[in-house]
């Protein structure tokens, strides 16, 4: 768990850092589109479907099981999923990230994703 939230404080701090420009090798609906696929088997509890999405350095730092243990509680204590209220999306480099803001029953999730060019997932935070 600790080597996710350095990597994830990693790619977070180099995108922080940034003047936020996205590359011309990400198009804004693609990463609108995984973002939400991406929602959509958290909710559903497709752990390995997520995991089969992440980058192949990175998967056995993020496996499935790696993302229930951190999902789980969240979800329960968010409740049930509403609707997706907004995106951001911002670049550094070669990577490009997306927050989703995601209102459910009891709360509001923060999910920020962050892709490699080959829109591969390098980083997953929820919160």
């Amino acid at each position: 768990m600790k080597k996710i939230l350095c990597l994830l404080v990693l790619v977070l701090g180099v995108v922080g850092c940034s003047n936020s420009v996205l590359s011309d090798d990400y198009d804004e609906a693609t990463l609108k589109s995984s973002a939400q696929k991406v929602l959509e088997q958290l909710n559903a509890g497709e752990y390995q479907a997520i995991t089969d999405s992440v980058s192949l350095d990175l998967q056995n730092d993020l496996s499935a099981d790696v993302i229930k243990q951190a999902w789980i509680p969240l979800y329960e204590k968010l409740g049930t999923f509403d609707a997706i209220s907004n995106y951001i999306i911002a670049g550094k480099e070669e990577y490009a990230v997306v927050v989703v803001l995601a209102k459910y029953e009891k709360g509001t999730l923060q999910l920020t994703l962050s892709y490699n060019p080959q829109m591969e997932l390098v980083g997953l935070y929820m919160k």
